[in-house]
């Protein structure tokens, strides 16, 4: 089976994005299973995979699938011309991957139904990427908050609060991402900045836990990176996050499917937040082999040949 993936900036192996990053691995595993993994639009394909929308012409093959996560919600944004594009993506697609089931209500509700063949299936992580030392810590007790770059959705400032009010003795917070506004000075806060892969897979051995509060997540891959690496999740309940099987859920403020102002997300729930940190005092226990990139890779296989057979 030949399978056309397009980057439109540069090789996968650049990408910088979490998104960016799950396809190459993807690409690498499909290719152990024998799939020939294609980045050019030169010559024919058995399948030709969008990712979002098409950000190409598509032809020279035989079937397009397409992967949606989120759409535009936000109302500081043009989101409804931003979706239109996903929408004629969709309509145009003769399968669709939803990342979660989360997502789909929310394609469902802003761009609608697809009337050709579905599934759901979550990103993955190679569990051979976190194979690294922890990071050394002159604490006790660690916390780490990730992502690329702090947006007001991802609530960077309910996180600190949170871990102030915890109060926990010998223990720090790295917060590791681009900051955009927000940078609260403390001395057991630790900004990171923007750090490399292996940088972050040694956090990520090291911590307690991960905290995640961004407001109607997806399908992170912040959250399933950290689990396939062992670090146990807090994350709110709210999106799709709840339904990878992350250790402690949050309540959140449900959202109504409408679309919305990103820039004043609702206050997550500090006190059950600091709870959970505290709780994390004991590093649990992660359960994440459903989300080991080949067995994600798995279900896309075989999701390409039922589009290919149907």
């Amino acid at each position: 089976m030949k399978i056309r993936f397009i980057r439109t900036k540069g090789e996968w192996d650049f990408a910088q994005t979490g998104k960016g990053k799950f396809i190459f691995k993807l690409m690498r595993s499909l290719t152990k299973m024998g799939v020939e993994c294609v980045t050019s639009t030169e010559g024919k394909c058995d399948i030709d995979f969008h990712v979002s929308r098409f950000h190409y012409e598509s032809k020279n093959c035989l079937k397009r699938v397409l992967r949606l996560g989120p759409v535009h919600v936000d109302t500081n944004m043009h989101y409804k011309w931003l979706n239109a594009k996903k929408e004629k993506a969709l309509r145009h697609s003769h399968g669709v991957i939803y990342q979660t089931v989360f997502s789909k209500k929310m394609c469902d509700a802003f761009i609608g139904k697809s009337r050709h063949l579905k599934t759901i299936i979550f990103n993955g992580a190679d569990p051979q990427d976190y194979d690294v030392p922890a990071a050394q810590s002159e604490y006790t007790y660690n916390y780490l908050a990730s992502t690329r770059t702090w947006i007001n959705q991802k609530r960077l400032p309910d996180i600190v609060e949170s871990f102030l009010k915890a109060d926990i003795a010998d223990s720090v917070l790295y917060v590791a991402g681009i900051l955009v506004k927000y940078k609260y000075k403390h001395p057991r806060i630790k900004y990171l900045g923007d750090i490399d892969e292996k940088t972050l897979a040694g956090y990520l051995k090291l911590c307690n836990a991960m905290i995640h509060t961004t407001w109607i997540d997806a399908c992170p891959n912040g959250v399933v990176e950290s689990m396939v690496a062992g670090c146990p999740v807090i994350a709110t309940n709210q999106g799709g996050t709840k339904e990878l099987g992350v250790q402690t859920l949050i309540e959140d403020k449900p959202w109504k499917f409408k679309a919305m102002n990103l820039n004043k997300t609702p206050k997550a729930n500090i006190n059950a937040l600091a709870e959970a940190i505290i709780k994390h005092k004991e590093r649990l226990p992660v359960k994440s082999e459903h989300l080991y990139i080949d067995n994600i890779a798995e279900q896309y296989l075989r999701f390409f040949k039922e589009v290919l057979n149907g």
